[in-house]
C-alpha cells in the first residue's frame, strides 16, 4: 500500500482497476491487486488490455441482435466473460473469487491506459494499478497508447481522478511518477 492512496473511510481502497492481459506478462499486477483487495476488502475490476481490437468492440453493439447488449453488466461477471469468449479472464475472475475477493472483469473497446483511467473514474475507483514496465514502454505499447504518461495525463485532466499506481515486477506498488528508490519501506 502507498501513502498517496487516500481512499475509503479508513484510507483503504474500495475499488481497484487492475490493468492486466490475457497472457501472464502482467501476472505481478494481478497478484498485487489480489493482495491489496485481500488486505482492504476492496473490489477489483480486471481491465483486459488485450480485449480491444481494431476489428470491433468485444461487447455486443447497437447493431447486434435486439436486446443482446442488455444481457451484460458493467463490470462483467465470470459467466459473462465466458459467454463473450474471454475464458482466460473469466478463469482469473473465478480464481480471485475462490480466494474470497470481490472480482470482476472489463473488456475495453479501445486500447490505451487513458481509457482505463476514464473507466476507473466513471466507476468511482480509488486506484488504477498499472505494470511499471509501461513507464518505459516498447513500440507496440506506445502505438497502443498503453503508457504511464497517457494514464497520468488523463488523470491530471480529470476531476476527482483515481490514484495511478505502478506495480514493479517484484510486486512492490508505488505511485506513478516517483522512482522506486524514493519510496519509504512499508
Amino acid at each position: 500500500m502507498t501513502e498517496d492512496l487516500d481512499a475509503g473511510p479508513n484510507g483503504t481502497p474500495r475499488l481497484v482497476v487492475a490493468f492486466v492481459g490475457e497472457h501472464d506478462e502482467f501476472a505481478h499486477v494481478w497478484a498485487a491487486a489480489m493482495g491489496l483487495a485481500k488486505r482492504s476488502s476492496a473490489r477489483i475490476v480486471f481491465y483486459d488490455r488485450d480485449a480491444a481490437s481494431g476489428w470491433g468492440d468485444p461487447l455486443p453493439t447497437w447493431w447486434s441482435a435486439a436486446g443482446e447488449r442488455e444481457q451484460y453488466g458493467d463490470p462483467l461477471s465470470e459467466a459473462e466473460l465466458s459467454k463473450l469468449g474471454f475464458g482466460v479472464l473469466a478463469r482469473k475472475v473465478a480464481a480471485a473469487r475462490a480466494e474470497g475477493v470481490d472480482a470482476w472483469g472489463w473488456l475495453p473497446a479501445e486500447h490505451g491506459t487513458n481509457h482505463a483511467v476514464d473507466y476507473a473514474r466513471r466507476h468511482g475507483a480509488d486506484a488504477v494499478l498499472l505494470p511499471a514496465e509501461l513507464d518505459d514502454p516498447g513500440l507496440v505499447d506506445r502505438l497502443r497508447r498503453q503508457t504511464v504518461d497517457q494514464a497520468l495525463q488523463t488523470a491530471e485532466e480529470a476531476t476527482d481522478p483515481p490514484a495511478i499506481l505502478l506495480v514493479e515486477p517484484n510486486g512492490q506498488i508505488r505511485p506513478a511518477g516517483r522512482p522506486l528508490h524514493d519510496q519509504a519501506e512499508p
